[in-house]
């Protein structure tokens, strides 16, 4: 019988983080209009998009052209790309980033 509380509530805590979790993408969501709402990634698409690598180039030009919806599909990646490619040359300043 304690095992089986026990496996309850761990089920209700893991469901209580999933929803907290979505209740704050939602809300997140709900602040932005267009990529150019975006503050996390806007100035890194522009970089990647005027210098980056030609991949980056594409991907930063498909991030502008799409509607928020596939946007938001795209951001998860985006954070990723940025990670894995940060801003380099002359145009970094070392204080910003």
């Amino acid at each position: 019988m304690l095992l089986e509380n026990d496996r309850r509530a761990a089920e209700v805590s893991a469901a209580n983080i999933v929803c907290t979790h979505g209740q704050q993408t939602r809300e997140a969501n709900a602040e932005m209009y267009s990529v150019y709402d975006d503050v996390e990634l806007l100035d890194w698409l522009r970089w990647a998009h005027e210098t980056g690598p030609s991949f980056l180039q594409t991907i930063a030009e498909a991030a502008f052209l799409t509607d928020l919806e596939d946007y938001k599909l795209l951001r998860p990646a985006l954070l990723k790309l940025k990670e894995a490619n940060p801003k380099t040359g002359q145009d970094v300043c070392p204080f910003c980033c």
